[in-house]
């Protein structure tokens, strides 16, 4: 019998892009956001009283609703809480119990930054903000359990991403674009994503870690994207250095994370960032 797929925040960034891979291989995949608008079901994590019912037993569930910004889990810490830790550990308990198999979207944001530190995917947590500190209760809570799973991402590149879209904006502005730096992170595109994602539900008893980096075999900078974009699209997207200090209080400068688990797997996972960035925009174009 062919296990559905719920996706629990369908309406974000990745969900969405998950949502379209996922039924384009074929997948039966149930959606699951806060509002009716393209989704199946409606779950709101700020809610008190939960409405389970979407749980049914041996499926799998992709858990990606959070509240994401670092600025918001450090200035309303009580209401981030009850959604990315109380209400995402019930929701993660009860599906356990009907034998479903769960993959929690966690974040390089539970790893500390030490500068040229290759942090693999069973190095010591020590997050520096409550963003992060949430990400790992929550690790820590089901980490034990064969049929769960997380997996830390970092910085998802497409070209639907926060930052290429700012990019493209400038451009068509011809404005300055601003970035901070240095800010280097072990980034991996959205085909990358969406690739592993796949493997690991089909995968599922061959990989048997129950925490998994998600990141690309080299450390990249805002700039270095900048400077790529530039000489891939053949732009010139002019750039200067933020130098707001209270971004980097509760941010590393620098974290180094490699994905041992899938580049095992995935040749695309040893591939350069500029190879990737190259084959998501020609999937795109």
């Amino acid at each position: 019998m062919k296990k559905k797929i719920l996706i629990i925040g369908s309406s974000g960034y990745v969900g969405r892009e998950l949502v379209d891979f996922l039924r384009s291989k074929g997948k039966e995949v149930i959606t699951i956001s806060r509002t009716e608008e393209n989704s199946n079901n409606v779950l709101d994590l700020n809610l008190d009283n939960l409405n389970f019912n979407f749980l049914e037993s041996d499926q799998f569930i992709l858990f990606l609703s959070a509240i994401s910004s670092i600025e918001e889990c450090q200035n309303n810490y009580k209401e981030s809480y009850k959604v990315n830790v109380f209400n995402t550990k019930r929701i993660i308990k009860r599906a356990l119990e009907l034998n479903n198999k769960v993959i929690f979207f966690s974040s390089d944001a539970v790893f500390e930054n030490k500068e040229h530190q290759i942090i693999d995917d069973s190095c010591r947590t020590n997050p520096k903000s409550n963003y992060g500190k949430m990400k790992k209760m929550v690790e820590d809570e089901f980490k034990t359990n064969k049929n769960f799973k997380a997996i830390r991402l970092s910085y998802v590149f497409s070209k639907k991403d926060r930052f290429t879209k700012y990019y493209f904006n400038c451009l068509e502005k011809n404005d300055m674009l601003k970035v901070y730096h240095p800010f280097y992170r072990n980034i991996i595109t959205m085909k990358q994503l969406k690739n592993a994602i796949f493997l690991l539900i089909n995968k599922w008893d061959e990989i048997d870690s129950s925490l998994i980096n998600f990141g690309g075999i080299e450390s990249v900078s805002r700039i270095q994207i900048i400077d790529m974009l530039n000489y891939f699209l053949n732009e010139n997207v002019n750039y200067e250095i933020e130098n707001k200090n209270d971004f980097w209080i509760n941010r590393s400068k620098i974290i180094q994370m490699k994905s041992k688990i899938f580049s095992e797997h995935l040749d695309i996972f040893n591939n350069s960032f500029y190879d990737n960035l190259m084959l998501e925009f020609n999937d795109e174009l």
